[in-house]
């Protein structure tokens, strides 16, 4: 199994809020990339998206599949890194009630109601991104010689 099939199989391990999420983020972060010279807006959404730059395709150059792993590796530990701990969760969490209270103050009660639900969920949705944050970390980990060591560099031999 090469290093963009293990993290097919993680993505599709994941539950769905969170494949949905990182699809989201993933694709803006990448869209060139993830269509593989495709129109990323002929995808009904990230989870095609991301399902298609995942898929195994036969005889495809070893260079670029380790290439693709690399990068898709490489974003998913950028975004995991500002989900992945109580000090993270608990900035965004001053953040948006900050602007909650901004609406309060501005009588934009709709606006304060959503920004309000959004700082409920945030207990589960922390807890989540944590607990798959550490699942990724530790697949990293195992698959260092694969896609490469989390928060190492790379050395390269003349």
């Amino acid at each position: 199994m090469n290093a963009l099939e293990i993290i097919g199989v993680w993505f599709e391990n994941l539950p769905s809020e969170l494949q949905a999420e990182l699809s989201d983020v993933l694709s803006a972060m990448l869209p060139e990339f993830l269509t593989c010279g495709g129109n990323a807006s002929s995808f009904d959404d990230g989870n095609s998206l991301l399902g298609r730059a995942l898929m195994r395709r036969p005889g495809a150059n070893a260079v670029l599949v380790t290439g693709r792993a690399t990068a898709l590796a490489a974003a998913i530990d950028f975004i995991f890194l500002h989900r992945s701990t109580e000090e993270e969760w608990a900035v965004y969490q001053q953040c948006i009630e900050e602007y909650r209270n901004e609406a309060l103050a501005g009588e934009r009660e709709a606006t304060a109601a959503i920004l309000q639900s959004l700082i409920d969920e945030i207990p589960r949705r922390r807890a989540l991104w944590i607990r798959e944050s550490q699942k990724w970390r530790a697949l990293r980990a195992a698959e260092a010689p694969t896609v490469g060591p989390l928060g190492s560099e790379q050395k390269h031999r003349d």
